[in-house]
């Protein structure tokens, strides 16, 4: 479910030309963000874990 949000989320930034017979304009896709540094903050931040029992 992460991963088709995910898609969704970068479908979502692309910016398409208005129309295709213009010209070539192609499709500006945004700089890839990696999921490490997304949330490397969150995971520093986190000081209290499950035990496996609990998962």
């Amino acid at each position: 479910m992460h991963g088709l949000l995910l898609l969704q989320e970068s479908v979502g930034k692309e910016l398409r030309p208005l129309s295709w017979t213009i010209g070539d304009q192609g499709v500006i896709r945004p700089d890839k963000e990696s999921m490490k540094d997304r949330f490397r903050e969150k995971r520093q931040n986190m000081t209290e874990f499950k035990t496996p029992d609990e998962i």
